[in-house]
């Protein structure tokens, strides 16, 4: 049993272990110090004085060319035969873009996508009065209309039925999401760019399997102290019970709540929770032995970092990062979910690749940190070769997809040129080439 999970890590990455050679934390000397004083807030709607100093632009890698966001599809010629696995690959890729506008789509035959980004933006309305301008709208309605067309595509896909074995119920638009997802599994990769991607995608499957394991065993077995545990999740079930009541209560009549009986009540739930998390226990042997299985899978997915495929590239990295969204964390994710504080022994030994590159530049602030990070990588997956232009990867999220920092210019120009001319002031674009040298050592040497 204590050999278990490794012996099924043996067999499991044979498949891969020949191909790659892990090198998951790489040092790099690099002296020069960042530059503090570029964080100073600036207003990104004005545009900076050139930098001499010109980025590498986006160029296509020769197993990735021609690489594009969008998938264009003809209702008439829509056929499972002539759809490749790089199209529905894409059409994943695109529908993660898309999924608020094929939400609203799903469910409201009159939705208006100008309307509803008006809405969500009436935060910055005071600060910017003319948003949305003419070229934001018209990148809102283009975009619109192709996540329209990329809803009646996979609307006509012969997709595999979901298993509803688990009782688990779905929102339409996610129920498709996840039938596109797996009637990509069905599909076989022929080229060396489509055999690349899948086997990305089945390794981070079972890098997702390891890491959960690692979890499973930090939270603590409850069977020691069950009936102990089970009082204090009863007394803790009547207190979320009570803490949504008054929150409701005070989203409808702020006035008729006390805000500190809440105030009390989420102390209450802290102090629960803690003595729950007391009374587990982690055997540290088999959580040892759940690490050990993990380390060489994370190596594995690690190497794919240097993958010269833009599509590979993003998909190890948003995974190791443990990224939930994806155009504000791509590089660094500090809110990781390794337990914290209601796991008896937080997974706090996993380090993501956004910590070592911290590491390297010697910052301690996450904030700081996080915008040269996320920039930089960015710049990065440009370099690779993936879209980078207007309807690209990044740029409609400082356009139209984001909900602050949206900036027209971001609507107009790729990205390399959107940062450095329109967004980041000099020392800020100074300190993401600093990250960027990092990057490039690391990955692409």
């Amino acid at each position: 049993m204590k050999k278990g999970l490794v012996m099924l890590l043996v067999v499991a990455i044979l498949f891969w272990w020949w191909f790659y050679q892990p090198s998951a934390t790489k040092k790099v000397k690099h002296t020069a110090p960042p530059n503090v004083v570029s964080f100073e807030t600036t207003e990104p709607q004005v545009k900076k004085p050139e930098i001499q100093k010109k980025p590498a632009r986006s160029k296509q890698s020769e197993s990735s060319s021609e690489i594009a966001t969008t998938i264009h599809i003809s209702d008439k010629t829509i056929a499972d035969s002539v759809l490749s696995y790089l199209d529905v690959y894409r059409m994943t890729r695109q529908f993660e873009s898309c999924q608020n506008i094929i939400y609203r789509l799903m469910e409201d035959e009159n939705f208006d996508p100008v309307v509803s980004f008006k809405s969500r933006t009436q935060h910055l309305q005071a600060l910017y009065p003319d948003l949305p301008t003419p070229p934001q709208i018209s990148a809102i309605k283009r975009h619109a209309s192709q996540c329209e067309q990329l809803l009646n595509a996979v609307q006509l896909l012969d997709l595999p039925d979901l298993d509803t074995s688990n009782g688990k119920t779905y929102a339409p638009m996610y129920q498709l999401k996840l039938r596109l997802k797996q009637y990509l599994l069905l599909l076989k990769p022929k080229t060396q760019k489509e055999q690349a991607i899948e086997e990305v995608l089945n390794l981070i499957e079972l890098w997702q399997v390891y890491y959960e394991q690692v979890l499973t065993v930090s939270k603590g077995e409850e069977e020691s102290h069950k009936a102990e545990i089970t009082v204090l999740k009863e007394q803790l079930s009547l207190l979320r019970k009570e803490q949504l009541e008054i929150s409701r209560q005070y989203h409808e009549n702020p006035d008729s709540v006390e805000r500190d009986s809440l105030g009390e009540i989420l102390k209450e739930i802290e102090k629960l929770e803690k003595q729950v998390i007391e009374l587990k226990r982690v055997d540290p042997e088999i959580r040892e032995q759940a690490i050990e299985a993990f380390e060489p899978v994370n190596d594995l997915l690690f190497a794919q970092l240097k993958s010269r495929d833009p599509d590979v590239f993003y998909e190890a990295q948003k995974t190791l990062e443990l990224n939930k969204q994806i155009y504000r964390d791509f590089g660094h994710f500090p809110y990781k979910d390794h337990g914290g504080k209601k796991f008896k022994v937080p997974f706090v030994e996993y380090v993501s690749p956004g910590d070592v590159i911290k590491d390297i530049f010697g910052i301690d602030d996450n904030e700081t940190f996080g915008l040269v990070i996320n920039y930089a990588t960015q710049l990065y997956h440009c370099e690779l070769g993936a879209d980078c232009g207007p309807e690209g990867n990044w740029t409609p999220f400082y356009c139209h997809l984001g909900y602050d920092n949206l900036v027209e210019a971001a609507c107009q120009h790729d990205l390399p040129t959107f940062y450095r001319d329109y967004f980041l002031n000099q020392n800020q674009w100074q300190d993401v080439q600093m990250v960027l040298d990092i990057i490039r050592e690391l990955y692409a040497n």
